[in-house]
């Protein structure tokens, strides 16, 4: 870009600098605007100073002004020596007059641009375009005005060429302004050129063309038409550049065709060659100022629509990217909600369970806590009311009998509100020796003739539970075994293996078995498959929620009259114990175990593996 090239110079920002700068700018313009004088009217068709300079002014600051001022006069003086005015009084004073004309054009100019048109990038959208044409018109016309003006004070050209100069002045300048002016601004703006296989093949087509008039031009029937209609012929041209390229390759084409344009017309060649050199002069200028500005204003309209596409484009990837986004946390929130509502679903059901389980078990508690309290209470009357102390100690049997079912069903309470409040306890556990006091607590629970279960166990690895909540499970299923087993030989089967993974405890009798229209229901809250014996109703219940604890499993299977078969699984939580409780708890398993077998003498069979 050339204003950052030329920023890299130390001395570029310094005002002196500029005005020196900006004072040889304008001298070498005027000299080659002096080159292309028309013959016999002294104009120049193009004024090159007045667009050069205002570029400059633009990209250095209005500060630079006395450059514009010092180089416009000292131009002018080079004018009125190439005119062959004499430098007299009133010569000197129109230099002077016209020089402050072109700086205030310029100085006007700054002003109306950075005020009207508010930004740097004059020629990217097209309404700024249409703007700096304004901003054009209206800067000629000042410089025109007062040039011409000073012509005529100063009586240095005739009243009848008035109109004609103040014309061709004023063309000239905005020819200027809509040539030079965006030629240079365009080489301050970062562009890249893209140049593809279809450019390549585009400029073969263009020297095809051009070589296709010439030859066309050289034919004697056909050189005058194609020469009076090149300003036509050039448009389409004009269009691809502007279409096709950025508006650097557009003005420089302009540049190039506005040159050669001017020097064939000087030379009293070409199309725009009239019937006297003010028309052909006339021509010439509306024909540059009127291809530069189409120029200009299309390829500001193409510069928009690019950025107004690239825009779109990156509008569009980030609304890809957004949908996408959107589109995820959409299917996360979707499945957060399908989440939450089945939590939601399940803790309904839940909480169903759990209110309808309360009222069953405030109904069933009430009722099982006040029917031995009344039994009591009846039995006490009738025991005051009794004189024969046989039946005294009947009735007081009675009541122990009411007390110690009372106690039962607390106990199964108990058992129950521990097991939902407190936490899982690993630690390694003895079967046998808890299957054993378990067994000897229970023998005489459900006959007149001690029971005595047959312990099997096969064991491959220690095994690590919750010895408590497994005790209460234990404890329930033996006490169920051993209470409904065949009265006359009872007979209670307690089958164990252990494994590192889990433990398989089965538990079987020869008892009176259940119907099956009582399987589904086994393992609700206070229900009983039997009159036989007054339990709570909460024993397998209890089993069945101790075991959901543990991550346990139970499977029933029974047949009426003949018995029935209890299996639980659980996971054996041998590697879950801390190091520290492992090698204590092993060793004072054995301890229990040692001392269990001391106290018992029973005919169980243990197998070990």
């Amino acid at each position: 870009m050339l204003i950052n090239n030329l920023k890299a110079y130390i001395f570029f920002k310094n005002a002196n600098f500029q005005i020196v700068f900006l004072s040889l700018i304008y001298i070498l313009a005027a000299l080659m605007g002096i080159k292309t004088m028309m013959p016999d009217i002294n104009i120049t068709p193009v004024w090159p100073a007045t667009g050069i300079i205002f570029a400059f002014v633009l990209l250095m600051g209005y500060q630079s002004w006395p450059g514009v001022f010092i180089g416009s006069l000292i131009s002018n003086f080079l004018l009125f020596n190439f005119f062959g005015y004499t430098f007299d009084y009133d010569s000197i004073l129109a230099a002077v007059f016209i020089s402050i004309g072109h700086t205030v054009e310029v100085l006007v100019g700054f002003i109306l641009v950075k005020f009207y048109i508010k930004t740097d990038k004059i020629f990217v959208k097209t309404i700024d375009t249409f703007k700096f044409l304004g901003v054009s018109m209206f800067m000629s016309t000042i410089g025109a005005f007062i040039t011409v003006g000073a012509y005529q004070y100063f009586e240095l050209i005739s009243y009848e060429d008035y109109v004609f100069k103040f014309v061709t002045l004023w063309i000239g300048s905005m020819v200027s302004l809509l040539l030079f002016t965006p030629f240079i601004l365009s080489w301050n703006t970062k562009t890249s050129w893209v140049l593809t296989k279809n450019h390549f093949f585009e400029f073969i087509a263009f020297l095809l063309s051009i070589s296709i008039l010439w030859i066309l031009w050289q034919i004697d029937f056909l050189s005058m038409p194609i020469e009076k209609s090149f300003p036509l012929l050039s448009i389409p041209f004009l269009l691809w550049l502007a279409f096709r390229f950025n508006l650097q390759a557009s003005m420089t084409g302009i540049l190039v065709l506005a040159q050669g344009t001017v020097f064939y017309t000087v030379d009293d060649l070409g199309p725009f060659v009239a019937n006297n050199h003010q028309n052909s002069l006339l021509l010439l200028q509306i024909y540059i100022a009127v291809v530069s500005a189409m120029t200009i204003i299309i390829s500001a309209t193409v510069t928009e629509r690019n950025e107004a596409q690239q825009k779109l484009i990156g509008f569009n990837e980030n609304l890809e990217v957004k949908i996408q986004e959107r589109t995820k946390e959409l299917k996360e929130e979707i499945s957060n909600r399908k989440k939450t509502e089945k939590e939601l679903l399940t803790s309904n059901r839940d909480l169903i369970k759990a209110n309808e389980e309360l009222d069953n078990f405030v109904y069933s508690v009430s009722h099982d806590l006040r029917a031995p309290i009344a039994s009591v209470l009846g039995l006490v009357n009738l025991a005051q009311l009794e004189t024969d102390i046989k039946r005294v100690k009947t009735i007081l049997e009675k009541i122990a009998k009411s007390a110690e079912q009372q106690d039962a069903f607390i106990k199964d309470i108990l058992d129950l509100s521990r097991n939902a409040r407190l936490e899982v306890e690993n630690e390694i556990i003895d079967l046998s020796g808890m299957a054993l006091d378990i067994c000897q607590q229970l023998k005489y629970s459900g006959h007149n003739k001690p029971v005595e279960p047959e312990i099997n166990i096969e064991k491959s690895s220690d095994f690590a539970s919750d010895a408590k909540r497994l005790r209460v499970i234990l404890n329930n299923l033996l006490s169920n075994a051993i209470r409904y087993s065949d009265d006359e030989k009872p007979e209670v089967i307690v089958d164990v293996k252990i494994t590192k993974a889990s433990v398989r405890i089965k538990i079987s009798d020869n008892g009176i078995g259940i119907e099956k229209d009582h399987m589904p229901r086994i393992f609700d809250m206070f229900y009983r498959a039997t009159d036989k014996n007054s339990g709570s109703g909460l024993g397998l219940y209890i089993v069945k929620e101790t075991l959901n604890k543990l991550n346990g499993q139970v499977f029933l299977d029974s047949t009426p009259d003949k018995g029935t078969d209890v299996e639980i699984i659980l996971p054996n939580n041998r590697n879950n114990l801390p190091p520290s409780n492992s090698k204590k708890k092993s060793a004072k398993a054995k301890i229990d175990q040692s001392s269990v077998a001391k106290k018992t003498d029973t005919t169980q069979k243990i197998e070990k593996a």
